[in-house]
């Protein structure tokens, strides 16, 4: 089991070949290093944990180069390793890894400390304004993780199966008129959730999984009958 103080020498030995002197325990840091005026400030801790980066934030009114230090974590690959990485360069500092191996030992600096601009990924904004205004409910559990999300395509093919079940087998290009969804014919020629069956071309009708489906969703049809989207929206 590693503890804190197993990453000093390493980390310190690591500085020193790269010429700078470094001390340890300078109030309240865990290391501190210096050269040519330039101070470093390391802190270390055996995992990676808010109060690691709290205190890592806390040293930046020292420095501008303030590293966190953490023993070498199984996998670098996932995609918890990638937000860690992302939030030391959201937030200006270093991340140091200390790898044990037999007696050996390897130092990497995964992230320097340095400025930072984030970059607003259009193409995800684009699709959380789209889903946001095709929805039409709200009736999902915010922090839910295993519960099923009524999403706004959900709200569609939900629509799409009240209408087949009152009307029976009906024309696409009726149930498009009469649903107002321009993307009636995705919804049903995709027929993700099998709530659909093709009777002949172009006539469609509800399955006894999409009555299950209106069961299930019992609760929010009082508020999908009041409205249809308008908006073409994306499973």
């Amino acid at each position: 089991m590693f503890k804190e103080t197993d990453l000093y020498l390493p980390i310190k030995a690591f500085l020193e070949g790269k010429g700078y002197t470094v001390k340890s325990e300078i109030k309240g840091c865990d290391i501190v290093a210096s050269i040519d005026d330039d101070l470093v400030v390391i802190e270390l801790k055996k995992g990676f944990t808010l109060d690691l980066v709290l205190q890592g934030v806390e040293r930046k009114s020292i420095t501008d180069y303030v590293y966190l230090a953490i023993p070498r974590p199984k996998s670098i690959k996932g995609n918890r390793w990638r937000k860690i990485v992302k939030l030391c360069r959201m937030l200006s500092l270093g991340l140091i890894i200390v790898a044990f191996k037999d007696t050996e030992t390897f130092v990497e600096v995964a992230v320097e400390p340095g400025k930072y601009t984030p970059q607003i990924n259009k193409k995800k904004q684009a699709n959380v304004s789209k889903e946001f205004n095709g929805r039409i409910t709200d009736f999902n559990l915010g922090g839910s993780t295993k519960t099923p999300i009524l999403t706004a395509y959900k709200e569609n093919a939900l629509i799409i199966s009240l209408f087949l079940k009152e009307r029976g087998p009906t024309q696409l290009k009726d149930i498009k008129a009469e649903t107002g969804i321009e993307k009636a014919g995705q919804i049903l020629g995709s027929n993700v959730y099998n709530w659909y069956k093709r009777v002949k071309t172009g006539v469609y009708d509800i399955t006894d999984k999409g009555i299950e489906g209106l069961v299930a969703y019992d609760h929010a049809m009082e508020y999908l009958k009041k409205g249809s989207i308008k908006q073409e929206v994306e499973k």
